[in-house]
C-alpha cells in the first residue's frame, strides 16, 4: 500500500477506516484466507461463496487441509512445515472441495508473517505466526480446450441457422421475382377469357411428316446453338473441304469433341556434381576426364585448355624440326 494512501487510512476514524478496508477486501476477485500456524482458517473473504459455494463463517475454524484433495494433502503439509519454519513464501497448485463435493483446481500463494501483540495483564510481547493464502482458479489446458471447442461449436450452429434463413429468404424473393404480374392496362375479364379459350382449344396435332421435319430442325438448331461453329476450309482450286468433325456432326447429328492430346510430363532436372570442385550449381556442364557433364563450366574450361596445350607444343616442335 502506498505511503500516502496508508496515511489517509490512518487519519480516518475507526468506523470509516474499517469500512474502507472492508470495501478493498470485497473488491478483490481472489480468495483470501488467513491461516494460523497449525493450518486453521482465521479469516475468509466473501469470495469463498462464489468460488467454493461455502460461506466465510463456515470456513473459519476449519483446517484448510480438510478441503483439499486427498492426493494433494501430503505435498501441501511438507511445504507448509518447511516454509512456515523458514518464513519463505511459496506457490502451490492443488484442488479444493466445493459444497457439492466436486473439486476445482486452484493456484495459491502463501506468505508467512509474524503478528506481534502485547499482553494487557503481563505486558509481555506475544509473537503469533500466521499465513496469508491467496487463491485463484487455475485454468488447465483441457478446460481451456473444452471451452474453446464449445465456443466454436455454438458459433457453427449459429452461422448454419443464419445461412439456412438467408437461403429461405433468397428462394422466396426469387419466386416473387419470376412470377408474372397482370399488366395494368389490360382488362382482367379479357385476360380470364383468353386463358379459358387457351384451355378449351388444344393445339391442332401435326402430321407425321411435319413433326419429323420440325423435330429434325429443332435438333439441328439446338446442336448448332450449343456447340461451337467450325469454319470450312477452302482448297487451292476453290473446292470447299469440310473437316472430319463437321462431317461426323452432319452425318450422325452428334458433335464429336476434339481429341485430347496428352501433355508430356517435363523431365525432372538431373543434378550433376563437379568431380573437380564438388559444386552442384553451374550454368553449363562440360566434358572432363571422367566423361560428359562431369565438370562445371569453370573447371571444364581449364581442363580443355590443359588438353590443348600439349597438342600446340607438339605442333611447334614438329615445325621447328
Amino acid at each position: 500500500m502506498p505511503s500516502n494512501l496508508h496515511n489517509e487510512v490512518e487519519a480516518l476514524s475507526i468506523d470509516r477506516s474499517s469500512g474502507f478496508r472492508q470495501k478493498l477486501v470485497d473488491g478483490i476477485e481472489d480468495l483470501l484466507l488467513v491461516l494460523a500456524e497449525d493450518g486453521r482458517v482465521l479469516y475468509a473473504s466473501p469470495k469463498s461463496y462464489s468460488l467454493l459455494q461455502i460461506k466465510p463463517e463456515t470456513l473459519v475454524g476449519k483446517y484448510i487441509s480438510t478441503y483439499m484433495n486427498v492426493d494433494d494433502i501430503p505435498v501441501f503439509l511438507i511445504e507448509w512445515k518447511d516454509n512456515m519454519a523458514s518464513g519463505n513464501s511459496w506457490r502451490s497448485h492443488h484442488r479444493l472441495r466445493r459444497n457439492d463435493d466436486s473439486y476445482k483446481p486452484f493456484e495459491s500463494t502463501f506468505k508467512p508473517y509474524t503478528n506481534v501483540s502485547v499482553d494487557d495483564k503481563t505486558g509481555s510481547r506475544i509473537s503469533t505466526k500466521m499465513c496469508l493464502m491467496t487463491s485463484r482458479p487455475y485454468q488447465i489446458s483441457s478446460t481451456s480446450l473444452m471451452d474453446s471447442f464449445l465456443e466454436h461449436y455454438i458459433t457453427n450452429i449459429r452461422l448454419s441457422n443464419q445461412v439456412a434463413r438467408l437461403k429461405g429468404e433468397a428462394e422466396h424473393f426469387y419466386r416473387d421475382t419470376i412470377s408474372t404480374p397482370t399488366p395494368c392496362n389490360q382488362d382482367p375479364d379479357t385476360t380470364a377469357q383468353y386463358a379459358i379459350s387457351r384451355k378449351a382449344s388444344p393445339p391442332a396435332p401435326l402430321s407425321t411428316s411435319e413433326s419429323a421435319v420440325s423435330r429434325k430442325r429443332s435438333l439441328s438448331e439446338s446442336t448448332t446453338s450449343t456447340k461451337p461453329q467450325v469454319d470450312s476450309v477452302m482448297g487451292d482450286m476453290g473446292i470447299e473441304i469440310i473437316p472430319s468433325r463437321l462431317q461426323t456432326m452432319e452425318e450422325t447429328g452428334a458433335w464429336t469433341p476434339k481429341p485430347r492430346t496428352k501433355k508430356k510430363k517435363p523431365d525432372l532436372e538431373q543434378e550433376f556434381l563437379c568431380k573437380e570442385c564438388g559444386t552442384t550449381d553451374s550454368p553449363e556442364w562440360r566434358k572432363g576426364p571422367h566423361g560428359l557433364k562431369t565438370l562445371c563450366n569453370a573447371c571444364g574450361l581449364r581442363w580443355s585448355k590443359t588438353q590443348k596445350r600439349p597438342t600446340s607444343l607438339q605442333n611447334e616442335a614438329g615445325s621447328s624440326q
